[in-house]
């Protein structure tokens, strides 16, 4: 075969190949490998990278319990006793409201209460008409307790223990019934929503949670359905959920907003790959072997959703143009420097593939002629087209 032909199979998605393996350039990962020149026949297939921003999240600590106090009325703000980050107590005052109008509608009932009173005692005298006057009275006296609430809830107090995360308004400023006043949180326990696969991660399993740049042991408080906003990864997950994880925080050492990293979520670029090109490494990581610019490089890789059984979407430092290797006949170490070798005849192909995601495919030994030996050249660069 004609070293035009040979290059014409480089650019199919999924090539035999044989070539010549030069020495090791580069240690790689510690495989202990022959570093001997000398024919290799490899199995190839072009690898379709997603980027990782297509999967990414921006996952941060929230309160276990927030609550954002609001005003109850109209009004101008009187004072503000709540600073952020400051400590409080159940029923500890936040915010002071001034209404006129919640003051003037008090000052209303209790003149009105006096007056049925007045007419109560009026009627006891006279000995008649003494239960209507009596009614009048329960009436007065309700709408005057109605009132001294109302006046009363224009302090906003705390509803449970915590920490003040934000203070809305100012002394002086003219609020509306519902505009917000302080955010409250209680930061005994701080959680974080992030999925999961199912098949891997239970109710109640120790859990390793990376926060920024430190790792945290936790525990999963609950499994439940997948979040619709997960839907972009449901690819990555043999069953994707959604795992609620709470982090203890007595001494407040961890922070609202600070990041978190699920390990579902890939940093690297993602691809799929057969089955069969997923080894492990002397380290004991899973890893697969890309042809990178002539030469064979280990990538370390982790696993995530598998795509039937023959093959499953890995995540690692792939670059564009990397093909990886499904097949070789011998094993090579990485940074092994590959050249074509065009006075070899490529071996038969039992199935061939219709499109990068087919695997089938079986290689025959290649063909040598009787009285030809292999050809072994002096070192040379790479071909172009690895």
């Amino acid at each position: 075969m004609t070293q035009h032909n040979c290059l014409l199979k480089l650019v199919r998605s999924f090539t035999v190949l044989i070539v010549v393996a030069g020495g090791v350039g580069v240690v790689g990962l510690g495989q202990s490998t022959s570093n001997e020149p000398g024919p290799v026949v490899i199995r190839r297939e072009s690898l379709r990278l997603t980027a990782p921003e297509t999967y990414r999240f921006a996952f941060q600590l929230e309160p276990i319990k927030q609550l954002v106090i609001t005003a109850p009325c109209d009004g101008v703000i009187q004072s503000v006793d709540a600073d952020v980050s400051k400590n409080v107590k159940v029923q500890e005052p936040l915010v002071r409201l001034a209404s006129i109008e919640r003051q003037l509608l008090l000052e209303r009932a209790i003149a009105q209460q006096k007056v049925a009173d007045l007419e109560l005692e009026q009627v006891k005298k006279a000995g008649q008409g003494i239960e209507l006057a009596d009614a009048k009275q329960q009436l007065a006296r309700a709408d005057v307790k109605l009132l001294q609430w109302q006046v009363e809830q224009l302090i906003s107090r705390a509803p449970f223990e915590g920490s003040v995360l934000k203070v809305h308004i100012q002394a002086g400023q003219i609020v509306k019934a519902g505009d917000p006043l302080v955010t409250l949180a209680d930061l005994s326990k701080l959680k974080i929503e992030i999925p999961v696969d199912r098949e891997n991660v239970k109710e109640g399993d120790a859990f390793k949670l990376k926060v920024e740049n430190q790792t945290v042991d936790t525990k999963v408080d609950k499994v439940q359905p997948a979040d619709p906003k997960f839907e972009r990864v449901r690819d990555l997950a043999n069953s994707l959920a959604t795992a609620v994880i709470l982090l203890d925080n007595p001494q407040h050492k961890w922070h609202v907003g600070q990041a978190v990293f699920a390990p579902l979520v890939p940093r690297n670029p993602v691809t799929n790959v057969a089955t069969s090109a997923v080894g492990t490494n002397n380290q004991g990581h899973r890893r697969v072997q890309v042809v990178r610019q002539g030469i064979v490089r280990d990538i370390e890789v982790g696993l995530l959703g598998q795509i039937g059984a023959d093959r499953i979407h890995v995540s690692g430092p792939f670059v564009d143009g990397d093909v990886v290797i499904l097949h070789s006949s011998r094993e090579l170490a990485d940074g092994t420097q590959l050249r074509a070798n065009p006075n070899a005849a490529l071996p038969a192909i039992a199935d061939s593939p219709t499109s990068p995601q087919s695997t089938g495919g079986t290689t025959a030994k290649p063909a040598v002629r009787p009285t030809e030996k292999p050809v072994t050249k002096e070192k040379k660069g790479p071909a172009a087209g690895f």
